[in-house]
């Protein structure tokens, strides 16, 4: 597997999208998941009585069950953005086209880079990205990807709220 560097600023955006379209359609599958919803965790075993100890009920959409759920082909989820520029800042971002009024690029190549890095992205930061989705953040594209990538964080946004 060849593996993408990212030591211009150029390439470096490309990161900032993937750790964006990460974070962004996590944070919309655990929104999409009723609130009232619980998953048993804990243990399973039954004691030579016959009861079962060690279990407890926690709300499914934040569960590390549904994150791991979530993240199964999350990337391929990069077919539904589109790059544009930026009207304000001039810069190439990518953005779900759905969402978007802005033309930009769909091509293949495009999206396989962002893909491609989003894969990239999920190899190295998948424990640190389930670990911060377990709870609730203001901002949680601009809080998670500045914590990842540092002090560089040109287009960090967070996509509008789905409710």
């Amino acid at each position: 597997m060849v593996r993408l560097t990212f030591s211009s600023p150029v390439c470096f955006s490309i990161r900032i999208s993937a750790c964006s379209l990460l974070v962004n359609e996590l944070e919309t599958g655990i929104a999409s998941v009723d609130s009232k919803k619980k998953i048993q965790i804990g243990s399973f075993r039954v004691d030579p009585s016959g009861n079962q100890d060690g279990l407890n009920e926690v709300p499914y959409a934040r569960s590390e069950a549904h994150i791991y759920e979530l993240l199964d082909n999350i990337c391929s989820k990069s077919r539904d953005y589109t790059l544009v520029v930026h009207p304000t800042t001039g810069k190439a971002i990518y953005r779900r086209a759905d969402i978007t009024k802005i033309d930009g690029d769909k091509s293949r190549p495009t999206l396989s880079k962002l893909e491609s890095a989003c894969n990239d992205f999920l190899e190295d930061h998948e424990e640190e990205l389930v670990k911060f989705t377990r709870s609730e953040h203001d901002d949680p594209v601009r809080q998670f990807c500045q914590q990842q990538l540092g002090s560089f964080t040109c287009g960090i946004s967070s996509m509008p709220k789905v409710h």
